[in-house]
């Protein structure tokens, strides 16, 4: 016969395997508030990096922002559907090279940093992102610079 104490054990057992979820990566960087915000510091640093700045000459805040937004949370599980070009597609003619891909590497670690966002999700999140730099960097030869045919 059994014991009533191994009885109880037997009675709240199946509750105590309760398993918490995890909170997904898209949730550990902030949910919406936080890639959002996530998105416009990289952008506001790149505008301001003498190493990228040249390539945010001409382009619109507001929808880059809102795509590299969206483009996080849906590879983060938050959700969203990405709307955007591949990455190829829109970095074409931007002619990135690899320091400037690198310094928004760090212009990303650096806005996940003052965001507070811990190393397990900076990691996951850059682990992510990593094989991109395939799609976005330009290699080989860089194009000439135009020149003015009527100087010649």
């Amino acid at each position: 016969m059994l014991k009533p104490a191994l009885l109880l054990c037997f009675a709240i057992w199946p509750c105590s395997q309760v398993v918490m979820s995890e909170p997904t990566l898209y949730e550990r960087l902030g949910g919406e508030e936080g890639v959002a915000a996530i998105a416009h510091g990289v952008v506001e640093q790149g505008k301001r990096d003498p190493k990228t700045a040249k390539h945010f000459d001409k382009f619109n805040q507001s929808r880059t922002e809102k795509l590299i937004a969206q483009q996080l949370c849906s590879l983060t599980h938050g959700g969203c559907v990405y709307e955007g070009e591949n990455m190829r597609v829109a970095h074409a003619g931007l002619n990135i090279r690899e320091p400037a891909f690198y310094a928004t590497v760090q212009h990303l670690r650096n806005v996940l940093d003052e965001r507070g966002v811990g190393d397990s999700a900076k990691n996951q999140l850059l682990r992510i992102l990593a094989p991109m730099k395939r799609q976005i960097v330009q290699t080989g030869a860089a194009p000439a610079p135009a020149t003015n045919p009527k100087a010649d």
